[in-house]
């Protein structure tokens, strides 16, 4: 989608955005690898040479036929289970992003994207998504 590339250019200036491959270190029996992150210049401390040790603010995963359960139900909650602000799944065959935020310890589907629309998002808002 192109809003993702457009989201990593114009975010550059408040996030670090790392794609794949990157550990994502959650605890010491929970590290994950997700497709692109996206991490606050204020949390940089959490990259390290292990990898992200901590939770990103926004991970984004991309389906694909051999990752759909474990994109859906492992990772999201798992993900949930150590509070990253939103989680971001990405349908490349249906052109469309799930966005889900976090609330109350779990996450909450808050909109569907298809094609290009405009993405918005109450806590990634320095960013522009169009």
């Amino acid at each position: 989608m192109r809003s993702i590339s457009l989201l990593v250019r114009s975010c550059k200036n408040e996030f670090v955005t790392i794609p794949a491959p990157i550990d994502v270190i959650l605890s010491d029996k929970e590290v994950r690898q997700p497709d692109l992150i996206m991490i606050h210049k204020d949390k940089l401390h959490l990259i390290t040479n292990k990898g992200v040790e901590g939770s990103p603010d926004l991970v984004i995963e991309i389906l694909s036929p051999t990752s759909i359960k474990c994109d859906r139900k492992d990772k999201m909650e798992t993900y949930a289970a150590y509070a990253i602000r939103e989680y971001w799944l990405i349908d490349p065959k249906q052109k469309a992003l799930e966005q889900y935020v976090h609330e109350e310890s779990q996450y909450d589907l808050r909109e569907v994207y298809l094609e290009d629309h405009p993405i918005e998002s109450n806590y990634i808002n320095v960013c522009r998504f169009q």
